[in-house]
Parts: C-alpha cells; sequence; structure tokens
C-alpha cells in the first residue's frame, strides 16, 4: 500500500530576528520514507472543498500522509512528494487495530509544486 516516496524536512529553529524576535528556520532533509499520499476526502466522499486558486488553476489544499510508525513528523514539519511541497498540519495521529498501533496518519496542506 505504501507505494509512493516521500523526503521529511524536520523544521529546526536557527535564531531569532533581532528586530522582532521572529524565529529563523529553515527544513533540513531526515530522510526518504515509503508512504501513501492522497487528496483529503469529504465525509461524502468526493474530493474536500478546501481548494486554492494559483493562478488559472485550483489546486487540492489538504492532503492526507499515511506512512510507517517509525517516521518522525511533527506539525510545522514539511514534506517533498515528486515535485510536491506539503507543510504538516496539526500533530500526526497513530492509528491501529485491536493488536496495537499499525501506521500513522497526518494532515497535510499544500505549499508549492
Amino acid at each position: 500500500m505504501l507505494v509512493y516516496e516521500a523526503e521529511v524536512l524536520k523544521r529546526t529553529v536557527t535564531g531569532y530576528d533581532e528586530d522582532d524576535g521572529v524565529e529563523e528556520v529553515e527544513f533540513v532533509s531526515s530522510g526518504t520514507f515509503p508512504c501513501w499520499i492522497e487528496p483529503r476526502l469529504s465525509a461524502q466522499g468526493g474530493l474536500r472543498v478546501d481548494e486554492e486558486l494559483q493562478a488559472r488553476d485550483t489546486v487540492t489544499a489538504e492532503w492526507q500522509l499515511l506512512c510507517k510508525l517509525d517516521v518522525d513528523l511533527e506539525p510545522y514539519d514539511r514534506v517533498q512528494h515528486d515535485d510536491r511541497l506539503f507543510e504538516v498540519v496539526g500533530a500526526p495521529g497513530k492509528f491501529g487495530s485491536p493488536r496495537g498501533p499499525h501506521h500513522i496518519e497526518a494532515n497535510l496542506r499544500f505549499i508549492e509544486g
């Protein structure tokens, strides 16, 4: 099922702006991992209405990522998949079966690509 490959870019604070104290961040690769990534679906089964306009194209803004338990994902990390860049929205959750945790699910927001 995990037929795609993506790269985690960990959000790292490198300092603070002297003028306004805003964090300065960079995104550092922590490696690639197998995953499944797809547009987020609504409860009615169709694509969600959370879309953005970029130039003249409509772009699905919300995506879902599924991966193995050993992938280190945190809010605000970024995920690079093919030519698309996403940001992790909220805390990824562990989901499973009666036997225990099975996989991680994370909500993603499209950034560019």
